[in-house]
């Protein structure tokens, strides 16, 4: 897969913990940010509304490795790598890696999300295949 994308990010205080760590929940808060940061640099929405229909990316799964902890002024480097398109779903792997001069690994994760919609008749979340143009996009 070639399709990669990256971004810094600051940590603010309110995202670490009494021992001035970053607290685990936001890794994946910054792995949806960086996902919707790449999606909109390559051209495809986050949420699509088609007259009555709404598509989006729920996620089907979600994980983190902890390596070292990051701390409130850290900065990282957050980089998305596209690791597999399937016919519905992408998978994603994430690292957190510190702005400091051995760019060291602060965490590795991974992400699938499935393209869906919202039928309208009934208000179920159903997955659907991805629209002509996407996969290329994506970087199949």
């Amino acid at each position: 897969m070639a399709n990669e994308f990256e971004m810094t990010r600051e940590i603010e205080f309110s995202e670490t913990d009494m021992a001035g760590i970053v607290h685990f929940s936001n890794f994946f808060k910054w792995m949806d940010t960086v996902e919707n940061h790449f999606l909109r640099s390559i051209g495809l929405p986050v949420v699509k509304q088609e007259g009555d229909i709404f598509y989006g990316w729920p996620r089907r799964s979600a994980s983190f490795d902890f390596k070292v902890p990051a701390r409130f002024g850290d900065t990282i480097r957050l980089k998305l790598v596209v690791k597999e398109i399937r016919i519905r779903s992408v998978r994603y792997g994430v690292t957190v890696r510190l702005e400091d001069e051995k760019a060291t690994l602060v965490a590795r994760g991974e992400m699938t999300t499935v393209w869906t919609r919202i039928n309208p008749n009934t208000g179920e979340i159903e997955s659907v295949p991805f629209p002509d143009g996407m996969v290329e996009r994506l970087g199949d």
